[in-house]
């Protein structure tokens, strides 16, 4: 029995707004080029620590790498995409990158994707508190805690932090994506979009 009632891709939206831009062309081109790499990544992790939920505390080295290569990723995409389309000049920093998800993308809160795993939990929603008081993304505060000091903080190096990340730079390439090539070649997600009713699908998260 399927957990939702409906289920709307989110569509390329940043293409749809920028696409016809040099720019654009180049910066999906990096994402593609960073993306894959990482997701193999901790897809091989698997063979040593279950994608499950209940490891999602599991800190590893592998994960903390993984999870400072997915941040070096989303800041610098992300600076690339608020230089060009919001012009502003100067240093970045995470709540420019929130501010631009929030402004550029319907509902992205709301958006969720799956990962290709046999149990009931997994479902992901990278961006679900982008919208709250003061908005967070839980991973990037660990890649920066992780950049800052690996040996005070290396068990927040976790498989959690690791999926999340891991998923926002999924939604991202989806969002960016001509063609739908994005979803024919990722063995990590599936189905990135709105569930509805979306209370109950969150009741399944990783």
């Amino acid at each position: 029995m399927s957990l939702y009632d409906s289920y709307e891709s989110c569509q390329p939206q940043l293409y749809t707004k920028f696409g016809a831009n040099a720019w654009f062309e180049t910066l999906y081109g990096y994402l593609g080029l960073r993306y894959f790499p990482i997701e193999r990544r901790l897809i091989d992790t698997s063979r040593y620590v279950e994608l499950s939920p209940e490891n999602n505390g599991s800190y590893s080295y592998e994960f903390a790498s993984i999870i400072r290569d997915v941040g070096s990723t989303f800041g610098s995409l992300l600076d690339v995409l608020v230089k060009n389309v919001v012009g502003k000049k100067g240093d970045f920093d995470i709540r420019d990158y929130i501010k631009f998800i929030v402004d550029q993308v319907k509902d992205a809160d709301k958006i969720g994707l799956q990962l290709r795993a046999y149990f009931t939990h997994r479902y992901v929603f990278p961006f679900e508190n982008v919208s709250q008081t003061p908005p967070t993304l839980e991973w990037w505060t660990t890649y920066n805690n992780l950049k800052h000091s690996d040996f005070d903080n290396f068990r927040q190096g976790c498989l959690i932090h690791a999926v999340n990340g891991l998923a926002s730079l999924a939604t991202l390439c989806v969002l960016m994506d001509r063609d739908g090539a994005f979803s024919s070649r990722t063995e990590l997600f599936y189905e990135v979009g709105y569930y509805s009713p979306l209370d109950k699908v969150k009741a399944y998260r990783f």
